[in-house]
């Protein structure tokens, strides 16, 4: 009769052991999916330049745009007038948030005039790792 107490003790541990660890697991890729979540309205599109998230859309006609405002807190210019003096080709509105965005003319003419030390670096980081891959993924550039 003793036996059966050992079996059931060893099915008991084994048994514990395995929901402890589907519990711990679960709630750390639960902790990251919470994480993730306020940036589902991006679509996927995650860009970050010097620890600051960069919200980038499609635009109406295909092309990518960046959040105003995010660019303007990497530059350390939040509240910034200076775009406000750009064009229609320069400065959407996007649709879907409201929020106002710099087309790749508008990031390019406010990196190049501004004088903080990182702005040619986002510039560059903008043209290489974002303008350039997504009209190549869109095949609208040559290899």
């Amino acid at each position: 009769m003793s036996w059966w107490w050992l079996l059931l003790a060893v099915f008991g541990i084994a048994s514990a052991g395995l929901l402890a660890r589907f519990l711990v697991k679960g709630s750390v890729d639960n902790i990251g999916w919470l994480r993730r979540k306020h940036f589902e309205p991006w679509h996927g599109r995650y860009y970050e330049f010097a620890t600051i998230h960069l919200r980038a859309a499609e635009h109406d006609d295909g092309s990518l745009v960046f959040v105003e405002s995010d660019l303007l807190t990497v530059i350390g210019q939040p509240d910034s007038t200076t775009v406000k003096l750009f064009g229609p080709s320069e400065r959407v509105r996007l649709a879907e948030s409201g929020e106002t965005a710099l087309t790749a003319a508008g990031c390019e003419r406010l990196l190049m005039k501004c004088p903080h030390p990182d702005a040619k670096k986002l510039l560059l980081f903008l043209q290489r790792e974002c303008f350039k891959p997504f009209a190549k993924k869109r095949e609208r550039i040559p290899a």
